[in-house]
């Protein structure tokens, strides 16, 4: 385990580079972004957006891509981490779309890139062309009612939703709502994440994460999900092992825990005085799992040991 003082205040949210060799974190209230390497601490590079963005409030790679989004106050912003270049400056439909709290790829070299906001979701096409064009408004944008947590399912053909009182599923080409999964009202945007197999759809919301199984059609019934509880204050994020048998959730409750997604039994339990945890995530290998949370400090720890 190795623990760093990456930010004077909270941690945002994180990403791991494809390679495992950068993590990207964002603090929701300072503009640079900050990339380290992850098994020593050592920051790599601050990226600089332009415009008259406020904070970064958001990070993800794509995985089949050499791109970096960051959601910022008022767009985001798209990095080729080859050349580290600005690649694309993408902005809401309406003159007025307030922060991108959550992003989320597709698959592919020309990836889709679903963003959040207050009010919708906008999705954009095509990103892997590798060259600056003007401000880019979305291809697909739909009403959401509240800011979501985003995930793609593995073949790109959904786009899961997690708002205050439901889950849902859409078609990324056209925005149209394929299947809605009620849950308990929260206070807040609780995770959402495919598993790597696309089977299984992890759902957090209040101090709980549950495990839908996808069926297709989507539409048909699937069945009792799996909930894992242990958590004592909201689960802020999630994400799967590279083999989906395993879940990692972490909560505002200090806490991370590992789940057996079958049974919902908790497998362990991590705790690293880090304060309410914002951001967890797992390397594309599996082997290594980042945590970073209130007190801006973060932790990388070696999965198999």
């Amino acid at each position: 385990m190795f623990v760093w003082q990456a930010h004077k205040g909270k941690v945002r949210s994180l990403a791991f580079s494809p390679d495992g060799s950068l993590l990207a974190t964002a603090t929701g209230t300072g503009r640079l972004i900050s990339l380290w390497k992850p098994t020593t601490g050592e920051l790599v590079r601050k990226l600089q957006p332009g415009g008259e963005d406020r904070a970064g409030l958001s990070v993800a790679f794509a995985l089949d891509a050499p791109l970096l989004a960051v959601g910022m106050t008022n767009s985001v912003r798209v990095w080729d981490t080859a050349r580290w270049e600005v690649v694309a400056v993408l902005v809401g439909g309406e003159r007025w779309t307030g922060g991108f709290y959550e992003l989320a790829f597709g698959r592919g070299p020309d990836p889709r890139l679903a963003g959040g906001e207050s009010r919708k979701v906008h999705i954009w096409e095509g990103l892997g062309r590798g060259h600056l064009t003007p401000p880019r408004k979305p291809d697909v944008a739909f009403n959401i009612g509240n800011v979501p947590c985003l995930d793609f399912s593995p073949d790109g053909s959904l786009l899961a939703t997690n708002v205050l009182a439901r889950a849902e599923l859409w078609n990324p080409a056209t925005g149209k709502s394929v299947r809605q999964i009620l849950h308990t009202h929260s206070n807040h945007h609780g995770p959402v994440k495919f598993s790597p197999d696309g089977a299984w759809l992890a759902v957090g919301y209040r101090k709980l994460v549950s495990i839908y199984p996808i069926l297709y059609p989507v539409s048909d019934v699937a069945g009792d999900p799996v909930t894992c509880t242990g958590h004592t204050q909201p689960v802020w994020s999630a994400c799967w092992s590279a083999d989906g048998r395993t879940l990692l959730s972490a909560s505002a409750d200090g806490t991370a825990r590992l789940w057996d997604p079958t049974s919902g039994a908790e497998l362990k339990a991590f705790e690293w005085g880090i304060g309410a945890i914002r951001a967890v995530a797992f390397s594309a290998d599996g082997l290594l799992g980042a945590a970073a949370g209130k007190n801006g400090k973060v932790v990388i720890w070696d999965v198999d040991g």
